[in-house]
């Protein structure tokens, strides 16, 4: 199970050997400004939900059925991580 960055509140947590490097950090803040935007409501609404996927796709990842950059592009499809990408863009 490997960790690259998690956020919460205005607090971000990043493993400094993850391959993402800046692109993290800003995904990331992606998910303070959802923080700032809902306050306590981020963590029912985006953080266990985000925590959960990202479980999820690890176990996916752990079963070799699909391609890397495929489950990347699925990963990000769910709405806590590509409300998060928007809001850097």
């Amino acid at each position: 199970d490997k960790f690259d960055g998690m956020s919460l509140g205005d607090t971000v947590f990043v493993n400094p050997n993850a391959n993402e490097g800046t692109w993290l950090v800003k995904h990331e803040f992606g998910h303070v400004k959802q923080s700032r935007y809902l306050g306590w409501l981020y963590l029912p609404l985006i953080f266990v939900p985000s925590y959960v996927w990202n479980k999820f796709i690890s176990f996916v990842d752990g079963l070799n059925i699909m391609e890397d950059w495929r489950l990347t592009y699925v990963y990000h499809q769910f709405y806590t991580e590509w409300w998060a990408n928007w809001l850097i863009t």
